[in-house]
């Protein structure tokens, strides 16, 4: 069988709500983060810790990015309000290094209001598309000033950004987020994997340069653990016969080996991975891969305006 290596603790989103919490609210805000995070195939980059402080009840968000800061939790955080239950959406808020950073440095000037510490600049976005566009704010080549001031118009921190931005993308749809599906990493016993130097199979890769070998799956032993066949890079000696390989291989969106049940319903996010059996090859634990962190061409937050593709997301 093949085995699932079990991957690095996911990274933590922490949230906070500025009204009382009501059980069914967490419940949903955390049925849609799942959804976007793939956690279907239970090993989410990113899962989502929701704090319930009464003391943050019907602070501004500015004031509970300043209270934040003061307890040393100086990262980006999500902030759950009273339109979170009917909206399906949250605000995404950035660290107060980087709000003085946009007041000083992004043009147009943001808009100012008195009696405020600092501008604070924050996202209202969709639930489901939170896991991926976090990513994108914390490792990739966007930034917030880029999303909520792209049009030329002065940044109002005020502004309710109505209606939430989004990627009119349904996360839970394959045929939208095939581009999206992370790679599992895995370890093939003797009989469970294939070798070529074959040129075809080199580039098929996608890796440059071109490696001077590839392995993948064999068709049973990928079908059995969920997974799509496919090349991946080999730059040691041709592996012996009878060792194991590592590899990266893509999930299979269609195999029963990830049902929904119990993933995306329930109150938790799941991470779980196959158990190492004896002997196992050993790697050291990694992050859950994507194809790409850079956007697709044309791939940018829209204002969900349609009331049916607002609807179709809850």
């Amino acid at each position: 069988m093949v085995v699932f290596p079990p991957p690095c603790p996911p990274a933590v989103i922490d949230a906070y709500s500025t009204v009382p919490l009501l059980p069914e609210v967490r419940i949903s805000v955390i049925h849609d983060f799942n959804i976007g995070s793939f956690a279907r195939f239970h090993q989410p980059e990113w899962v989502i810790s929701i704090h319930d402080r009464p003391d943050f009840y019907g602070l501004s968000q500015l004031d509970i990015r300043l209270r934040l800061d003061n307890e040393n939790r100086e990262g980006p955080f999500v902030i759950i309000d009273e339109t979170t239950a009917e909206s399906h959406a949250l605000w995404w808020v950035t660290t107060t290094e980087e709000c003085f950073f946009f007041t000083e440095e992004w043009t147009p000037p943001p808009i100012t209001y008195p009696g405020e510490e600092f501008t604070l600049w924050h996202l209202h976005l969709t639930t489901q598309d939170l896991p991926y566009e976090h990513a994108e704010l914390t490792g990739g080549d966007t930034s917030i000033a880029e999303e909520v001031a792209g049009d030329g118009a002065p940044y109002d921190p005020h502004d309710p950004q109505e209606p939430p931005l989004g990627y009119l993308t349904r996360w839970d749809e394959k045929g939208n987020v095939e581009q999206f599906l992370p790679e599992l990493l895995v370890i093939a016993s003797p009989g469970e994997w294939e070798w070529t130097d074959d040129p075809r199979a080199r580039r098929e890769t996608r890796f440059s340069p071109v490696p001077p070998g590839a392995v993948r799956l064999t068709p049973e032993a990928a079908k059995e653990a969920g997974l799509i066949v496919s090349w991946y890079k080999w730059f040691q000696e041709k592996p012996e016969a009878g060792q194991q390989v590592a590899m990266h291989q893509e999930v299979d969106w269609d195999s029963p080996k990830w049902p929904w049940d119990g993933v995306v319903g329930g109150n938790k996010t799941q991470v779980t991975t196959a158990k190492n059996r004896a002997g196992a090859l050993k790697v050291p634990c990694e992050r859950t891969r994507r194809p790409s962190r850079r956007k697709p061409k044309g791939y940018h937050l829209q204002r969900l305006n349609s009331p049916y593709v607002r609807a179709s997301r809850q």
